[in-house]
């Protein structure tokens, strides 16, 4: 339907719930996780994300790291 009406990038900015549906469902291609080393406190672990990595570099005290996914 996406590609149907041209669109070729779905960004997908959620919470773990959505995170989860989209993974469970194979309705990603490509994941971008921002690791820190900061506490975040209490909340809702972020969902795990396996693949091929792509690319991993730090952004000051973080790390951001590409996957793409592996059918």
């Amino acid at each position: 339907m996406l590609f149907a009406a041209q669109i070729g990038i779905l960004l997908v900015e959620g919470g773990p719930y959505l995170q989860k549906q989209f993974i469970s469902q194979h309705l990603w291609d490509e994941a971008w996780v921002i690791q820190t080393q900061h506490p975040l406190g209490q909340g809702i672990t972020a969902p795990d994300v396996m693949g091929k990595l792509i690319d991993k570099f730090a952004s000051g005290t973080d790390t951001i790291v590409g996957i793409r996914r592996e059918d």
